[in-house]
Order: structure tokens, then C-alpha cells, then sequence
């Protein structure tokens, strides 16, 4: 699992902080305040759709959708991080 990695790949440069776990531990919280924030704009964009606000519904949604593409890349980064 990434918390065993020895080194990020970050583009191109590999690095090995001292402190990776802990880094490791703060990626991860910011893949999950992402996915958090998903679902909340996956909620506002229900809630706007109901209320016939549809463009307002496809800013929310846009917005999660590209927020859940970035949390998808976290993740990816993580499972992979021990695999150069």
C-alpha cells in the first residue's frame, strides 16, 4: 500500500522526504475532503434540479466532476507509489 512507498513520482522528480508517511497521511486526507466535497456538490446539484434550476445544477455538477477527476488522480498516485 502507498503508506510502504519509499518515494512519490511527482512528474518527473522522485522524491524520498524522511517524513513520508506523513505525507503520505496528508495526501491522503486531501483525497478524501475532495471526494467529501463531491458528494456535497453532487447534493447541492440534486437539490438545484428539483427546484428547476438546471443551470445552476450543471455548474455543481461540472464542479464535481472535475473535483472527483482530481480525487481519482490522488488515488491512482497513491496505490501506484510503490511502483515506479
Amino acid at each position: 500500500m502507498a503508506q510502504d512507498c519509499e518515494y512519490f513520482e511527482l512528474g518527473h522528480i522522485y522524491m524520498a522526504p524522511p517524513d513520508h508517511h506523513l505525507l503520505v497521511k496528508q495526501v491522503c486526507a486531501a483525497g478524501r475532503t475532495m471526494e467529501d466535497r463531491v458528494r456535497i456538490l453532487r447534493s447541492l446539484a440534486n437539490g438545484r434540479r428539483e427546484q428547476n434550476h438546471s443551470k445552476i445544477a450543471a455548474t455543481y455538477e461540472t464542479q464535481a466532476q472535475e473535483l472527483q477527476r482530481h480525487a481519482q488522480q490522488i488515488r491512482k498516485m497513491l496505490l501506484n507509489a510503490g511502483n515506479p
